[in-house]
């Protein structure tokens, strides 16, 4: 738990997000689909910060190409370079 309070936020949030989608996404090869919409203020919460945070955060790995959102459903695009982001 140390740890991880140690992190940026990016890498908090790539954590997370890799995290959620073991129990609420299907995942097929390096990419997982939400089955579940979380909204930003629910990574907020998740993450102790400020959804404008959350926002910014994620604008960056979607220009980046690790996620995407579709109907309000997140997909990450490539679980392991999101993972690698959360080390």
């Amino acid at each position: 738990m140390t740890a991880i309070s140690f992190l940026s936020l990016e890498s908090r949030l790539a954590r997370k997000l890799c995290d959620l989608a073991l129990s609420h996404a299907i995942i097929e090869g390096t990419t997982a689909r939400f089955t579940r919409k979380f909204a930003q203020n629910d990574l907020a919460k998740m993450l102790g910060v400020t959804r404008e945070a959350v926002n910014k955060r994620m604008m960056i790995l979607t220009q980046e190409q690790l996620i995407e959102t579709r109907d309000g459903f997140l997909i990450l695009t490539d679980l392991d370079r999101l993972a690698k982001r959360g080390e």
